[in-house]
């Protein structure tokens, strides 16, 4: 397990930026000339980390925008750049969800690749289909061809619908799980006939990405090894993993230079099952169900890897109200009810059977009183917590000119009574108790992995489900435990982004498609973001309290605040997508590999960690909400 980098303060900033109404963006009341939206997919936005390029697929069409500052706002109709997506070939099977549109986007990534970043959309007839955001920015621009604007650089098929994304910068690979029950992972060639395994610091070949001529369907050859040799990194191959019994909606990798080889990838099934994997070994490294750990039996929907040394330190930690179960894992569900704006009810119930709402004023300790078995509809917002305070838009204005002089400031508009949430109060921590409640110590070797011999991993694992959130870390490492191997404890959260929705007409769909299958992460924040399909996205501290060196999280805000939900600024209607990235001015500067075999990397100019984040919601009636995020005057991490 990665040491931590030291404390950090865990204050946190929520400002909304503006709102959007999908009426306004398509006035037009002929609904064919909107672009069509698929159903029932995973994420379909994304935002550039590097420049300033909003990504909404469309069906089977890529939108590209470029949002104003400091609103974060899109002009109306198609954007900048449409980009249709090419086909492997002809005569493909149909569509798992919609056989009239087969080559439908499910799923819309950005990543790292190399030193390129790209954007890659996984369809529902399995093609993959990748390009690089270079290209479309080029053309955005107006730089590019007008016969052929943007070049894909990789088009494969992965035999059935896909729909989990990962790409991993350091290794080259782009990993796709489909409803095959398999994840397909593409390691591209890496330059240099030399190259060793271990030493994946190496430029992806140039003429793979920057060739005008080259095929973006060449052939992949299917790893025959065990372990890949120098010889199998100078082509390009393709890896096959393969042991769940159910599709595989989200895959993630380790991207961090404590796995520069790219040697780790986790998945979940719709069974709720997640396997670690050893990509090259094709090993399955642990194999876990959350769920029945945690005594919920619910469908996997969400799986991402965490960089141990982003999370909080915190001497005195802010989880109000921990309680270790049964099975010693530890619930933070009462706390993540302590929520400042926030509402357990859908705007779509109504205001006579809001019972929980009314507990504002009920002092969390009498409530946790109340009944300690039941804590899902016990706790609300705590009344200490700061709640909306006055802001202006000329504030907001004169911060945003202060930290992003020259970018786009001819974009800036007035905004309307933007709300300002500081997420901080300080905590009290409940005593560590056993299931029994007795205070003695609880067995920490007593874990859930189905593997006699558990491994090491450098990382953290947090999954979700159709309504709940698991963060699996590891609790010893094999030298300091009893048993002679790693020892894993899990950390949960139940329905901490679940509202009560009212059944009827107008809702109907919503609560029959809650799923947790949109995370992200902003790294330099130490957060989480989790996304609700319902309409509803968390925003999580990980957290590393001591002394007892455990990790956990507190959900520090949901989305669209309780305030906005009652102007009537959430519609009714299904999440599409959330994307966050640095504001306008702010990005990330391109670091490249370093050429030190492969242990880390470099940056063209120097690294200054982005501390202003921006946090875009698009529904689908193309309604469009935005937020920016902040840890204001405090240290920023960078790994």
């Amino acid at each position: 397990m990665a040491p931590s980098t030291g404390e950090l303060p865990s204050s946190l900033q929520v400002l909304p930026c503006s709102y959007q109404d999908g009426k306004d963006r398509f006035p037009n009341k002929d609904p064919y000339d909107e672009p069509r939206i698929s159903r029932y997919r995973n994420n379909l936005i994304a935002l550039s980390q590097y420049y300033n390029l909003l990504f909404i697929a469309y069906g089977e069409k890529i939108h590209v925008y470029r949002p104003r500052f400091p609103q974060q706002t899109i002009p109306p109709l198609d954007g900048e750049l449409v980009v249709d997506l090419p086909t492997s070939s002809f005569g493909l099977q149909p569509g798992y969800l919609d056989v009239n549109h087969p080559h439908d986007i499910n799923h819309l990534v950005v990543g790292e690749l190399g030193d390129e970043e790209v954007i890659v959309a996984a369809c529902d007839d399995g093609d993959v289909v990748s390009f690089t955001t270079h290209s479309i920015l080029t053309v955005v621009r107006g730089k590019g061809s007008s016969l052929s604007p943007v070049k894909a650089f990789f088009i494969q098929n992965v035999g059935h619908s896909a729909w989990g994304i990962a790409i991993h910068k350091a290794a080259r690979l782009i990993a796709v799980s489909s409803n095959t029950k398999k994840i397909d992972v593409f390691c591209f060639a890496l330059d240099g006939a030399i190259c060793l395994y271990g030493e994946f610091h190496r430029h992806l070949t140039k003429k793979y990405l920057d060739s005008e001529e080259q095929d973006v369907c060449p052939d992949w050859d299917w790893a025959k090894r065990s372990r890949p040799t120098a010889l199998d990194r100078c082509f390009n191959t393709r890896i096959s993993l393969s042991g769940h019994g159910e599709n595989i909606p989200n895959i993630a990798v380790f991207n961090s230079d404590l796995d520069v080889q790219g040697q780790y990838l986790a998945s979940t099934d719709i069974n709720n099952e997640t396997i670690i994997w050893d990509i090259w070994t094709r090993e399955i490294k642990v194999r876990t169900s959350v769920s029945k750990q945690n005594l919920s039996h619910q469908r996997g929907w969400g799986v991402t890897c965490l960089d141990p040394r982003t999370a909080r330190v915190e001497g005195v930690p802010r989880i109000r109200y921990r309680v270790t179960d049964r099975r010693n894992s530890i619930n933070l569900t009462q706390d993540s009810f302590d929520i400042a704006d926030n509402s357990q009810y859908h705007p779509s119930y109504p205001h006579s059977g809001r019972i929980l709402d009314t507990l504002d004023m009920m002092p969390p300790e009498t409530a946790l009183e109340a009944d300690s078995e039941e804590p899902d509809n016990l706790f609300t917002e705590d009344a200490d917590q700061q709640h909306v305070l006055p802001g202006n838009s000329a504030s907001l204005q004169a911060a945003a000119m202060a930290t992003n002089s020259g970018s786009e400031s001819n974009e800036i508009d007035s905004l309307t009574e933007p709300l300002h949430h500081t997420l901080a109060s300080p905590l009290v921590r409940i005593p560590f108790e056993d299931s029994a409640g007795t205070g003695d110590e609880v067995n920490l070797d007593e874990d859930f992995t189905h593997c006699h011999q558990k491994p090491e991993l450098p990382f953290n694992l947090l999954q979700t489900s159709e309504t709940d959130i698991h963060l699996l870390f590891q609790m010893f490492e094999a030298a300091a435990s009893p048993t002679g191997w790693a020892t894993y404890r899990l950390s949960y959260s139940n329905q901490t982004i679940h509202q009560h929705i009212h059944e009827g007409p107008d809702t109907y769909l919503l609560s029959q498609i809650e799923r947790l299958n949109m995370i992200l992460q902003i790294s330099e924040l130490g957060l989480v973001i989790v996304g609700n399909q319902v309409g509803r996205v968390g925003i999580l501290t990980m957290i590393r309290t001591l002394p007892q060196d455990e990790y956990g999280f507190k959900t520090e805000a949901i989305l669209p605040f309780k305030s906005q939900e009652e102007k009537g600024l959430r519609p009714k209607k299904v999440l599409m997508g959330v994307a966050v990235s640095p504001v306008q001015g702010q990005q990330k500067e391109r670091r490249i590999l370093s050429d030190n075999g492969g242990k880390g990397y470099k940056s063209r100019n120097p690294l200054t960690a982005s501390k202003r984040f921006r946090l875009v919601m698009v529904y689908c009636d193309h309604t469009i909400l935005s937020y920016e995020i902040s840890r204001p005057d405090k240290q920023v991490l960078v790994i």
